[in-house]
């Protein structure tokens, strides 16, 4: 992926429970988030920013203030593909950018730390403003923004 820099757009590759829509609602169903990163923190010039890489649950989740996550720094984030991959065990979740590991997520005591054995769905959108991406505001100089993918893969591990 591609994503754009800009105050005021929130790209994001995430994956949200399958129950969402017809039992339960966020974040008891689960959400992982592959990529996901606020235009405010992309350099315009050179392109370096952060992606952030997390795991929402009912147990952990940002509005009690305990989500559990992590960022990396991607250089040339606009300019440059990248690859933004999650591994999905049974058991935890690890994140990459470009191969390199970053995070993992292995909270897995009950159904409220871990709704991940049930199925997710796959989401990929560019928002502009929101509570992050427009936290600083939106620059209304810009004309139009391209979050480009080359490619969404998902693989099953054979035994």
């Amino acid at each position: 992926a591609k994503v754009p820099p800009g105050r005021g757009t929130w790209a994001a590759g995430w994956l949200l429970g399958e129950a969402y829509r017809d039992e339960i609602s966020w974040p008891y169903c689960g959400e992982i988030d592959v990529l996901e990163c606020v235009g405010y923190e992309i350099n315009d010039t050179t392109g370096k920013g952060l992606n952030h890489a997390t795991c929402h649950t009912r147990a952990y989740y940002f509005k009690q203030g305990n989500q559990i996550g992590s960022e990396i720094e991607v250089d040339s984030m606009y300019q440059q593909f990248h690859n933004y991959t999650i591994e999905w065990h049974p058991d935890r979740i690890d994140a990459y950018l470009d191969g390199e590991y970053y995070f993992t997520y292995d909270k897995n005591e009950n159904e409220l730390e871990w709704p991940f054995g049930k199925p997710q769905n796959i989401i990929v959108n560019l928002a502009v403003g929101g509570g992050w991406g427009g936290a600083q505001g939106i620059d209304t100089s810009w004309k139009s923004h391209q979050y480009i993918l080359d490619y969404v893969r998902v693989y099953q591990k054979v035994n």
